[in-house]
């Protein structure tokens, strides 16, 4: 099986003395603070899953963030938000949900993107990117969120000029991505307003 393990870093920048596994069976790890996400086949499909890490390294109980029967898969994590892309309708879509302070969902899932296929989302903020299919090729998007992780606005192109563009990160008002374009795999990257809008 695939495990998830965990090392702490000491002030001085040397490694803990041992790691601790987080979960089995358990893919695509992020973190954020001291809350790590993952992706989880111990069901006979993906879900997400969360833990929470103690100031002292040990681990809260494993907490279930998704229970649809199709895949989550992809998750990222910034603040008390989570997002994934969620395989449970005719294509592709991001979906997010909200977090307490221990990790425990909040509220409903909410459904972020509902055109084409949506994959590799990243979350930073007010803002989550992601990969688009719906024009044939994969483009990079934006939509802007509310405290509450509900989408407002439109949906905001970033990139989109030909070729195919996957695995956007987003930090502060800066977004990068890989390009395939010419047989190349090329980074870029583009800067944003704080309405998600290209500078």
């Amino acid at each position: 099986g695939s495990y998830l393990y965990l090392r702490k870093i000491l002030s001085n920048g040397n490694l803990d003395s041992e790691s601790v596994r987080v979960a089995y069976y358990s893919f695509s790890p992020k973190i954020y603070g001291d809350k790590i996400v993952w992706r989880d086949f111990r069901n006979g499909h993906y879900d997400i899953y969360l833990r929470k890490i103690n100031a002292d390294g040990t681990l809260n109980d494993e907490i279930r963030i998704t229970t649809n029967g199709a895949n989550q898969i992809s998750p990222d994590i910034y603040g008390d938000k989570i997002v994934w892309t969620d395989q449970r309708g005719e294509g592709d879509d991001i979906y997010l949900r909200k977090i307490d302070a221990n990790g425990n969902p909040v509220g409903n899932e909410i459904q972020i993107t509902d055109i084409g296929n949506q994959f590799e989302s990243d979350i930073y903020g007010d803002k989550i990117v992601w990969s688009d299919y719906r024009e044939g090729n994969n483009d990079i998007y934006l939509r802007k969120i509310d405290g509450n992780g509900n989408p407002f606005g439109n949906d905001i192109q970033i990139i989109g000029i030909g070729g195919n563009q996957f695995e956007p990160r987003i930090y502060s008002d800066k977004i990068v991505w890989r390009e395939y374009g010419n047989g190349n795999d090329d980074i870029y990257l583009r800067k944003i307003d704080a309405n998600g809008n290209l500078i």
